[in-house]
């Protein structure tokens, strides 16, 4: 009896197990209202598909410049179903409304890409009862970014792109025929222009010595997805970079520039420890540590901690330099067990099991 219980559990467990996987996998066919643009972002929801091909996912400091110049392709189709006797408009929207645009909120006409008189809605142009469309663009010429875009440091802002379906001429006969169904929104890609350097972490690195590494212990930075870690023999002279910010303003802000000289460094996902290998034994090194933002923003350095690699002693090379006389540790350590202590103890041990042999 209590085997098959045992069995009943277990294909119990298995059966809730399979379901869950399952639900996972056509929970996750729903489209979210936003996606994150990519070398090929696409969302869809119910009637319709958007999609933006670029070769980067945001406009960052590091970036800035050179995307402002790609060319994107940016595609749109509406899959529903026209309602019977009615023409409809299809329009390809830029915007930096959350919410996103209505029709009413577009400039009157949309055969050429236009800006809305709020400033906030951006047209890349319409087709009638077609149900495809698409815009080839340079980011700079979206007014809602713009050619100095790349001078403006710590600007930051949201291009929210979409689909706007809008049924002309709906026929009252049609029962219930209502707004949504004259006018409908795809949901968005979103495309973020963030030019801010997250903020310098305020807390000293913990160093602690191994061989050939350094194990080193960082604070969590807020809002970070990844951290780098930097090392330099403290003795080494820092890397001398030249900066030019009269073309550019987001020359100062870099990676190498935020290194500050320090240029033997690695990245990191984990939270809180990394162990910096390949390192040379008894030679001091500075250590600091910085965050990325989700676009690829790096802060400036932490402040500096210093610490050095050591050789690490096995125990055998312990005991013996202590047995004869000398010095050792091992993770941070000491033993100082003297020879005739070792030998007493064996004798103790030795006595011990003789008695209770004889027991």
């Amino acid at each position: 009896m209590k085997n098959q219980t045992s069995l009943q559990l277990i294909l119990l467990t298995s059966l809730l197990s399979f379901s869950s996987q399952i639900w996972a996998q056509t929970s996750g066919t729903t489209a979210g209202t936003t996606t994150t643009a990519g070398t090929t972002a696409t969302n869809l929801l119910s009637e319709f598909s958007i999609s933006l091909e670029s070769s980067e996912d945001a406009i960052s400091i590091e970036n800035c410049v050179d995307i402002l110049e790609e060319e994107m392709r940016l595609y749109g189709e509406y899959k529903g179903v026209a309602l019977a006797g009615t023409t409809y408009r299809l329009k390809l929207v830029a915007t930096t409304k959350s919410s996103l645009c209505t029709d009413s909120e577009m400039p009157d006409s949309c055969t050429k890409p236009t800006l809305n008189d709020n400033g906030d809605c951006y047209c890349f142009g319409e087709v009638q009862n077609t149900n495809k469309l698409d815009a080839i663009f340079r980011p700079k010429d979206i007014p809602l970014i713009g050619e100095s875009i790349c001078n403006e440091v710590g600007a930051s802002k949201q291009i929210y792109f979409h689909v706007l379906y809008k049924a002309d001429n709906p026929p009252v006969s049609v029962i219930g025929v209502t707004q949504s169904a004259q006018e409908k929104k795809s949901s968005s890609v979103t495309f973020p222009v963030d030019l801010e350097p997250p903020v310098a972490p305020t807390i000293s690195p913990v160093v602690k010595p191994g061989e050939n590494a350094l194990v080193i212990d960082f604070e969590e930075v807020l809002d970070s997805v990844k951290y780098e870690i930097c090392v330099k023999a403290s003795d080494e002279p820092k890397e001398e970079i030249e900066i030019d910010t009269e073309d550019n303003p987001l020359a100062g802000y870099t990676s190498k520039v935020m290194r500050e000289g320090f240029s033997n460094c690695k990245t990191t996902t984990v939270i809180d420890s990394y162990r910096f290998e390949n390192l040379e034994n008894y030679v001091d090194y500075d250590v600091v540590y910085a965050s990325y933002d989700e676009v690829g923003n790096r802060s400036p350095n932490s402040p500096i901690s210093v610490g050095h690699p050591v050789e690490v002693q096995d125990f055998a090379e312990v005991y013996a330099q202590n047995a004869y006389g000398g010095g050792g540790e091992t993770g941070g350590c000491q033993s100082h067990i003297a020879p005739y202590s070792i030998l007493m103890l064996i004798v103790f041990f030795g006595l011990n099991r003789r008695g209770k042999r004889h027991v």
